[in-house]
């Protein structure tokens, strides 16, 4: 288009339409530039929507994003930009903010020399991904940054979210004999919920962030009975997954309890490619807090991340076997209740001191040192670790009383049974026999017995939780545990007080009619007194003499 405008300035006799034929360009347009010139020479930011100024700025933002090991995409550089834009724009302007569009990036990129490439997806086998030179640049980059902040165990996280389907868990290994396939009823609730958890190198644990698939929080979800951690945050969200808005609510729960901890001047959390974590008012947050993001590598996560190494998998372990002991216990339905009641015992559970800080070493990262990583790429084919035997975690069944007693007869019986000569072998046989089916028929009321106590208990409990009042709380957000107890402890007392205010109502309204009658009542006394329907009142007062009542 400058061409054809140069071209027709310098010849202004040659017709537009030639003009516009000859360079390929459009005549309308051609002809709106003739007749609106602009200074396209003399300054080369006329008519951008950023000052150099500003798209210098926008460049050092993209640099510093790249130098961490964030991957830049063009939707978060256009946010970048617009963010600028209209911080600039005056409150109390009512003229139309122009943004940038998305093809503005890539013009953008031209112009600074930026090229973009394709990012691996995630669901390209990850074995492509392992590439050592990758992995030996990720732990240069780490060491510089560690040695620049002066970056502690105590101040070095690592923040991951993972899902889970609300009533869903995966197949298990069962014991059976016979050769067929076995169908395990478990109610199938697939609403989404999201665990955000950071964890530090020292094995600390940030309280958890769940995010849950609901527009409004209910009051059961934070009954006492639910044992839910007081300083957990749940959010709510239509999807039940996170984005940017509630990352950056994360982020200020993380900022808010591993400073308390901190010893040194900055925090390293270490994220994942995740679009929320590159959003500018997340490293905005991040800057202004003295928390320096790390990304990961793509497809990485699963050597990289700790979260990922050695947590994730056994707390998704013991939510699965929590709700199985919820379906043998009863329950025909799994929801929101129901997880809100066994996460935090599998949190319990699956955050424990020694895995944590076994998930730090194994993935690398504290004590530094990428030859682990390098070693289990080398040795990921050939080698195949055996699974570990099982081991029950779970303590042998109390035997009750009556059934001792019966297996102790049994052994006295059995010993008199072989000591004896005088037992014929059929009589043993058949005494034998009775004595295997009464321990037989014992043991198996034991177990029944259990079983049902365990269902009696986990009825009750859901009973108590599902009768609990329930009511919205908050429309959306997030609330913290012990935040929303009060809200519901501050409910409970605003009731108490309305109630009562109508039973003193009632009782000033009781006062009153009962006063109301006695003065009409002595009224109307007084009244019959008078014109003589009743006999004048006598007063008598200890050591006067009796005298009569004047208005009675």
């Amino acid at each position: 288009m400058d061409a054809a405008l140069d071209y027709h300035e310098k010849n202004p006799g040659i017709s537009l339409r030639r003009v516009a034929k000859l360079f390929g360009v459009p005549r309308a347009t051609l002809q709106d530039h003739v007749k609106t010139p602009r200074k396209r020479k003399e300054d080369k930011n006329c008519g951008r929507l950023l000052t150099a100024v500003e798209e210098k700025a926008l460049c050092n933002y993209i640099d510093r994003l790249d130098s961490i090991n964030m991957a830049v995409r063009g939707e978060f550089v256009c946010d970048a930009a617009n963010a600028i834009i209209r911080a600039r724009h005056r409150p109390d302007d009512t003229t139309p903010i122009h943004i940038v569009k998305p093809r503005w990036a890539t013009r953008f990129f031209q112009r600074h020399g930026y090229s973009s490439r394709p990012q691996n997806m995630l669901d390209l086998v990850r074995k492509e991904a392992e590439n050592i030179d990758v992995i030996r640049d990720y732990f240069r980059q780490l060491q510089e940054v560690i040695d620049r902040e002066g970056i502690l165990p105590d101040d070095t996280w690592n923040m991951d979210e993972t899902g889970f389907r609300i009533g869903m868990k995966s197949n298990a290994m069962i014991i059976m004999k016979r050769k067929r396939a076995y169908y395990f009823a478990l109610p199938e609730n697939r609403e989404s919920a999201t665990a955000v958890k950071a964890i530090s190198a020292s094995g600390r644990v940030i309280p958890a962030c769940l995010i849950l698939s609901s527009l409004t929080h209910c009051a059961s979800w934070y009954h006492e009975l639910q044992g839910l951690d007081p300083e957990a945050r749940v959010a709510v969200a239509e999807t039940g997954y996170s984005n940017d808005e509630l990352a950056l609510s994360w982020l200020q729960h993380f900022n808010e309890y591993s400073r308390k901890g901190q010893v040194g001047a900055k925090r390293l959390l270490l994220i994942d490619g995740h679009g929320s974590h590159h959003a500018a008012q997340f490293i905005e947050f991040c800057d202004n807090n003295g928390i320096i993001p790390f990304g990961m590598p793509s497809n990485l996560t699963h050597l990289l991340q700790p979260l990922d190494v050695c947590v994730f998998q056994p707390y998704k372990h013991y939510h699965g076997l929590a709700l199985d002991r919820l379906v043998r216990d009863g329950a025909v339905e799994i929801t929101k209740l129901d997880f809100l009641s066994i996460i935090e015992e599998v949190r319990k559970k699956a955050f424990k001191l020694s895995t944590i800080k076994a998930a730090f070493k194994k993935s690398g990262i504290y004590p530094l040192d990428c030859s682990i990583i390098i070693k289990e790429i080398l040795n990921r084919q050939p080698l195949n670790t055996p699974s570990p035997p099982y081991e029950p975690s779970f303590s042998e069944i109390t035997t009750p009383t009556t059934y001792r007693q019966l297996n102790k007869s049994a052994n006295k019986i059995e010993k008199v049974i072989f000591s004896d000569p005088s037992f014929s072998p059929s009589k043993a046989q058949l005494l034998g026999r009775f004595v295997r089916g009464a321990l037989f028929s014992a043991a198996t009321g034991v177990q029944m017995q259990r079983d049902l106590s365990r269902t009696k208990y986990a009825t009750a409990v859901r009973s108590q939780k599902r009768n609990a009042k329930n009511y919205r709380l908050q429309s959306g957000g997030v609330l913290k545990g012990s935040e929303a107890r009060n809200m519901i402890i501050k409910r409970k007392g605003d009731d108490i007080a309305k109630a009562q205010a109508v039973l003193d109502g009632y009782a000033k309204k009781l006062h009153n009619t009962v006063k109301k009658g006695y003065f009409e009542t002595a009224k109307k006394a007084r009244e019959w007194r008078r014109i003589g329907i009743l006999d004048p009142l006598e007063i008598l007062v200890t050591g006067r003499t009796k005298r009569f009542l004047i208005k009675g």
